[in-house]
Order: structure tokens, then sequence, then C-alpha cells
């Protein structure tokens, strides 16, 4: 503080000495006088104004990095209070892990509602239901509920979500006609601002590509994606992970073989 105060009336003191040398030496005008006071006085100004924003920016990163060292240094100090050598060799390969993108089962199973309510810009879902039942579970199951009801709160902060549905025609079209269920979840989807779209099983079955269907997945971001199998469970994946990359490439590859759900409605 007090070397900003120095600081500015030294500048006030060198454009006042500027000015007595263009009136006395080089013997300005009235109006060349009042130029060079004025302009040594608004730079003065300005410098002081950027010395203040800059210690202000100085002194909260400072706070910044020694809240995170403190912090580290907490983490650090508990985990050597781990007495049992290999509990705490586990524990740093868990980081490890989590620290190359891969997170394990126990925090994928429950990590879903916070990245539903962290996702910033975009989500892009795969669902898979050969059988109708399977389908209805968005209508019946409080679990899917919960989670259509973040996937509304996401929209409506401005959350894009595409989601294809892979179905096959004779369940969800029996007859040539929507089967009125499967008709009401997909609708209403739509209706809240998903952007829905089908990818027929049986157009798979005879020229679609060689990728694992029999699972569901959700990509976060861009930055994150959750794996649902009924055969492995929850996986999840983040960057650094190659799997990110591998799961928007299958998206975009489904997105070749679906069509919008507003055309066949």
């Amino acid at each position: 503080m007090v070397r900003r105060y120095v600081s500015i009336i030294v500048g006030f003191a060198v454009t006042l000495v500027v000015t007595l040398i263009g009136e006395f030496a080089l013997k300005l005008t009235d109006e060349g006088t009042y130029l060079v006071f004025v302009c040594g006085a608004m730079a003065t100004l300005v410098v002081a104004l950027l010395q203040v924003d800059l210690e202000r920016k100085v002194d909260s990163s400072i706070a910044v990095l020694r809240d995170e060292i403190a912090w580290k240094f907490s983490m650090f100090e508990n985990l050597e209070k781990i007495d049992d050598i290999k509990l705490r060799n586990d524990i740093y390969e868990l980081v490890e892990q989590i620290s190359k993108g891969k997170i394990p089962p126990n925090i994928a199973a429950t990590r879903t509602r916070s990245l539903l309510s962290g996702a910033a810009r975009k989500m892009q879902t795969s669902y898979y239901a050969p059988q109708v039942g399977r389908l209805l579970e968005w209508k019946s199951h409080a679990r899917q509920r919960t989670y259509f009801e973040g996937n509304v709160a996401a929209l409506a902060r401005g959350v894009k979500i595409e989601r294809n549905f892979l179905l096959r025609k004779s369940e969800a079209m029996p007859e040539g006609k929507w089967d009125k269920d499967v008709q009401e979840v997909l609708r209403e989807q739509m209706e809240c601002g998903i952007e829905v779209r089908i990818l027929w099983l049986e157009d798979l079955d005879v020229r679609g590509p060689r990728f694992d269907v029999e699972q569901e997945f959700a990509i976060f971001d861009d930055k994150e994606v959750m794996i649902v199998s009924r055969k492995y469970g929850n996986t999840l994946f983040r960057l650094p992970s190659e799997r990110v990359a591998e799961y928007k490439e299958i998206f975009a590859e489904q997105l070749k073989y679906t069509v919008a759900l507003s055309a066949l409605l």
C-alpha cells in the first residue's frame, strides 16, 4: 500500500518537473504546457490503477496457491497415518488409475448424478432396448425416472442431449404401428427437448457395423463416458483415457444408421 502511494507521488512529481521544463526551458505555449501536464497525470493514474489490479491478482493467486498447498499437504499427511503398507500402496494405485482416466466400479456406480448436474454443454447417450419391457423402464423404474428428471434439469441449464434408442422394429412397431406404451416413452423424451433418434437393430443385423450394441453409454461434455453393461456392470472412463474417444466414435457411427424420431411419429 505504501509503495503504491510512493509511486503515485513520484509520478506526479515527475509530471510537474516535466511541465516546468516545458514551460520555462522549452518555452511551450500554454496549450502545450497544459497538454504535457494532463498526459503525465493521466499516465500516472493509469499506471497506479494497473498496479492496484496487478496487486489484487497476485494476492488472489497467492491465496489460491496457499490453500492448494495446504490441501495437498493434508492429503499426504493423512496417507502417512495409514500404518498398513499394503493398504497405503493400494490407495496410491487407485489414485494413479484415476489420474489415467479409469474410475473404479464402486465410484462409477454413484457418480452418474454428479455427472448429470455437472454437464455444461452436451450429453450423447445410447440406450439398448431390444424388448419393449426394457424400454418401458423409463416409465416404471424409480431409478430410471430419477435419471430422466436429471436429463430435464440439464436441458433447462442449456445442455444439449442426444439419445439413440436401439430398438427392434418388430417389438416397437408390431404390424407396422407403434406400440402405444413405446410411443409414449419416446414422445415424452422428444417433447422435453432431447434429440431422439432410432436405430433399428434389424438393420444392424443385415448391414450394420460390428460394434457391441448390447450396452448403454453416456458421454458427458466429451470428457467422461459412463458405460452400463449387463455383462460387466458399470464402468466409467474420463480423459485422458482413450476410451472416451472410442465411444465418441461409436456414437458417431451409430448416427449413420439412425433416423430422427420426429420423422417416424
